[in-house]
């Protein structure tokens, strides 16, 4: 059930936060978020709770009456694909929307310098952000204290950004390191992603396909090709480690979906130029993974890894696989003798 708040209809950004019992993580998250905007920003925060039975209510409720709120509460566990993909099609009303993982902190002095940043640029219908990932637990630093730490280093002043020519140009791996996987830096047009009928995904088990993985960078694939993108270089977002319930399946995920997923970039346009580039670099993401998948006949994931279409692929791009064997061996031996 939607709680109706009155807001401006003016929006430039939709940040749209899907949880479910991660109170400390939430809570976190919206003091980073409610520390830096006012009711005079062109901004709305939307978070979707997906039932949960934990203090999220609680947590939620300490901004109840921020005019830039707006919370739904589901009266069941709708599962996460459907509690977080409708944020948009069905809540957003802002020019732009970004997906902000409630785990994902954005790093204070940002969201101006992004609305800024935005209105600055009307022909631009895709914002791809720098993250630095944190595992602030091995610094012993607590939940209690992680907004404390976050606020004691430098607020975000300026952005550093590039024009990119084409949208396709962030995939580039100097840029993305998992072909836009990283759903917190990705900042988009909500008119083009409302251009993709997303219902067929909806209430598909959760990870088992590209869609229920990468839905967003579905919705890229086939909506945003050939638009214009900036690339930001100044770290927007500090990703705590801490909470990765699915990196169980990460390396599966990593292997089956991400091969996917660059091929459906390459049949919706991306220059053969650049798949090269972005082959080379999957197949030195998976080669350690699926190696250790061998060795370990245990793991529970293993059968669902399609081992004959991953070593096709490596045969039918010989030159790209010793490339990639040759550069991990020169990376190796450079890291030893320094």
């Amino acid at each position: 059930m939607a709680q109706n708040i009155n807001i401006s209809d003016s929006i430039l950004l939709s940040i749209c936060i899907p949880t479910y019992n991660r109170a400390k993580y939430l809570s976190i998250c919206l003091e980073c978020i409610f520390s830096q905007i006012d009711i005079n920003d062109r901004v709305e925060v939307i978070v979707s709770d997906n039932c949960s039975s934990d203090e999220t209510i609680k947590v939620i409720d300490q901004y109840k009456n921020h005019p830039c709120l707006k919370v739904i509460r589901q009266v069941k566990n709708v599962g996460p694909m459907r509690n977080g993909a409708e944020l948009v099609s069905n809540y957003a009303k802002g020019k732009f929307c970004w997906y902000v993982g409630d785990d994902d902190y954005i790093m204070l002095g940002a969201i101006s310098n992004i609305l800024n940043l935005i209105a600055q640029n009307p022909q631009t219908e895709f914002f791809y952000v720098d993250i630095e990932n944190h595992e602030i637990d091995k610094n012993k630093v607590s939940l209690a204290e992680t907004f404390l730490y976050i606020k004691s280093k430098d607020k975000v002043s300026r952005l550093e950004y590039i024009f990119l020519e084409k949208f396709e140009n962030v995939l580039s791996p100097k840029y993305s390191d998992l072909f836009l996987g990283e759903m917190m830096a990705c900042i988009f047009k909500r008119e083009l992603w409302l251009n993709e009928s997303i219902s067929p995904y909806l209430d598909l088990e959760y990870l088992s396909t590209l869609e229920t993985s990468y839905l967003h960078c579905v919705v890229f694939a086939n909506q945003f090709m050939g638009c214009n993108a900036i690339y930001v270089s100044t770290p927007v977002i500090f990703v705590d480690n801490r909470a990765r319930e699915w990196s169980a399946k990460a390396s599966y995920i990593l292997v089956e979906h991400l091969y996917t997923l660059l091929f459906l970039y390459k049949k919706n346009g991306l220059s053969d130029k650049l798949f090269r580039i972005c082959a080379m670099h999957y197949m030195k993401l998976t080669l350690p993974v699926v190696f250790k998948f061998l060795v370990s006949p245990g793991n529970i994931y293993r059968n669902k890894i399609s081992f004959y279409r991953y070593f096709k692929f490596l045969l039918l791009n010989p030159t790209l696989f010793i490339q990639t064997i040759l550069t991990r061996v020169f990376i190796k031996i450079f890291r030893f003798i320094s």
